[in-house]
């Protein structure tokens, strides 16, 4: 290819590599071009099917793939667990630990008479 400059300005060109279909159906075909292009090309936001724009077709674009659905769910599952382990635990420590008597204000004037018994508030 041979670029003959007539005025000063830009050029700009793009092409991509396609394969002819084999006996093997293709993963991204171009119908109008008869021809296969990279999956890597997919869902990228640049038409590279110039009429269909197959490779831009919404339908595709919109499935999550496999390996991301399956991040998601153990990410969620493991949140999940690890809330109610923590919700446990501390549910645990709280009912066992804090059972301290509080003693009624008159307890420590010299002239109490009275006896502790098990009505006294708990904190």
């Amino acid at each position: 290819m041979e670029f003959l400059m007539r005025e000063p300005g830009q050029l700009e060109m793009k092409w991509i590599e396609v394969t002819r279909p084999g006996p093997n159906p293709c993963k991204l075909e171009c119908p109008e071009l008869e021809a296969c292009i990279g999956e890597d090309l997919a869902c990228d936001g640049i038409h590279h099917c110039p009429v269909t724009a197959n490779d831009e077709d919404p339908e595709r674009c919109t499935q999550f793939p496999l390996t991301t659905l399956v991040l998601c769910t153990a990410t969620a599952v493991a949140l999940l667990v690890m809330t109610a382990l923590g919700l446990l635990i501390r549910h645990k420590l709280t009912k066992s630990s804090d059972k301290t008597v509080i003693p009624p204000p008159d307890m420590y004037r010299n002239d109490y008479k009275r006896k502790l018994t098990n009505k006294s508030p708990v904190r």
